[in-house]
């Protein structure tokens, strides 16, 4: 189907969602964590909280774009 439309995917993107940032006691375990994730092409790693942050942000800025200006309180437009 895709090929019809002449869409084609490359390199798709992967991610892992495992863990969560709390279980990494130590600034060892921490570190070992983010050295292993950063030598990953495919798979990206990330924690279930990092993904909830994500999906947040994302939502704040969905928010931020969909709200009109609002007026000043005499009704008059802002500069």
């Amino acid at each position: 189907m895709l090929e019809r439309s002449a869409c084609y995917t490359i390199q798709p993107k992967g991610i892992l969602v495992i863990g969560h940032t709390d279980q990494l006691d130590d600034n060892a375990m921490r570190m070992t964590f983010e050295l292993a994730r950063r030598n990953l092409q495919n798979p990206e790693v990330i924690t279930f909280d990092e993904l909830l942050a994500r999906a947040k942000n994302l939502l704040l800025n969905e928010e931020k774009e969909i709200k009109p200006p609002s007026l000043p309180v005499d009704g008059a437009p802002g500069l």
